[in-house]
């Protein structure tokens, strides 16, 4: 059976791999100025750890044990993503000695497979790292055996009994994260399992009412976002091998995704969670909830089911976007998971998608934004949110080194292939 990479590989040529909006040479190059900033103060596993001190000294809290130094999220196989791109882009420099030394701090400590902080994240990242050439192999290989023993014990352990948090199933925490690097023919077994776990998962909404792992005592709840929800279940499975089962769960879950939309016919928009009506109740515009997310794993759906359907619900979703007033989105700060970063890479993707030169006018507004905001007052040059309060984050999905990720994607310097680490094709 071929890869989902192989099955997809006529519809990803043609879409656009940059942004087709075209910047001025002085944004290019002051995108290029601040990314440079950024990873200058990142770029070995010291300066990492010394980062993730000071960001807690800034809100009283020692961040040990708090905030993951080794993983995509937050630690240092995320960071090795921007390493590999100036490696791209400096081939001279001693860029690939840092990524080494990345890989060799994060690796020291597998203790579980989750995507964002586990052992499956620093396969994915040293996977798009590698970029087919054999780089990393066998660390590669090695991990992702890992994480399909875990895959297997998860469901062998949930199904027909009940699951205490979202992180079990979740794309952040569970096993939908980890189907992103057991998509290999000869992890097919393991995946259909996965396939079939979340087909019993989806039948009886019940089953998938749990507590976000996140804020534990709000109660239990049917999560439609991206992030810890399930969206971020079908954007991933989407982007696996086309199966029976898989066609069933991804088709099952968009209808409900369809269904759960206010104004589908016209302005979609989806609330945080299934069953909260009314228009406060609707989600924030980010990656991790609300339309910019939800849209592109919809589009992922829609190429897997072949469903012009679904793309005619993304395409109105985005530009339901262009309606509602910047401040009315709910961005936060400047990051890839609820920030400008986030939903400039993603309007970029769309508008090359569905052809919208309002939706690319859009991605430009957001991407100027990131440029304006920078500081060099401040350690890392911008401010992240997180649950902790306002600190100086280094990492990928909420922190300075995915947006330095993002400014070069969207002035064009890099290509936008690192975005599976966000489930969006």
């Amino acid at each position: 059976m071929l890869s989902s990479q192989e099955q997809q590989a006529k519809v990803i040529m043609r879409l656009p791999s940059v942004p087709n909006f075209r910047q001025s040479c002085e944004s290019v190059a002051r995108a290029r100025e601040i990314a440079k900033w950024i990873v200058e103060r990142i770029s070995t596993p010291q300066a990492l750890m010394r980062r993730h001190a000071e960001s807690g000294d800034r809100v009283g809290v020692d961040m040990r044990g708090l905030r993951d130094n080794r993983g995509l999220a937050s630690g240092a196989a995320g960071v090795a993503l921007l390493l590999a791109a100036f490696e791209r882009l400096e081939p001279s420099a001693p860029w690939r000695e840092r990524i080494h030394d990345m890989f060799v701090h994060a690796t020291n400590d597998v203790a579980h497979g989750s995507l964002y902080t586990g052992h499956s994240g620093y396969a994915l990242c040293a996977s798009l790292v590698s970029r087919g050439t054999g780089r990393y192999r066998r660390m590669i290989e090695q991990l992702c055996e890992l994480s399909a023993r875990e895959v297997i014990g998860y469901c062998d352990a949930a199904q027909g009994a009940p699951f205490t948090s979202s992180h079990y199933a979740e794309l952040i925490g569970g096993i939908a994260g980890q189907l992103l690097i057991l998509d290999d023919a000869r992890y097919l077994p393991v995946w259909l399992r996965a396939a079939q776990f979340f087909e019993w998962m989806t039948e009886d909404t019940q089953r998938w009412c749990v507590p976000n792992q996140n804020d534990p005592d709000s109660g239990p709840r049917n999560d439609l976002g991206v992030s810890h929800g399930i969206a971020g279940i079908m954007g991933s499975l989407a982007l696996g091998p086309r199966t029976d089962v898989g066609i069933t769960v991804v088709r099952r879950i968009a209808q409900l995704l369809t269904d759960s939309a206010t104004d589908a016919d016209l302005a979609p928009q989806w609330p945080s969670i299934l069953g909260s009506a009314g228009r406060e109740q609707m989600a924030r515009a980010a990656w991790c909830y609300g339309s910019p997310g939800l849209s592109c794993v919809l589009f992922n759906a829609a190429l897997y089911l072949q469903d012009n359907q679904l793309i005619e619900l993304a395409t109105r979703s985005v530009r339901a976007l262009l309606a509602r007033p910047l401040e009315s989105w709910g961005m936060v700060d400047m990051g890839l998971c609820h920030g400008v970063a986030g939903n400039a890479v993603m309007l970029a993707r769309m508008a090359g998608v569905i052809e919208c030169e309002q939706i690319n006018g859009l991605a430009n507004t957001l991407f100027d934004q990131l440029l304006a905001a920078f500081d060099e007052q401040l350690p890392l040059g911008y401010d992240s949110y997180t649950l902790l309060g306002r600190i100086d984050a280094p990492g990928f999905l909420e922190g300075t080194a995915g947006i330095a990720m993002a400014l070069l994607t969207l002035s064009g310097q890099i290509d936008n292939s690192w975005l599976r680490a966000l489930a969006i094709l």
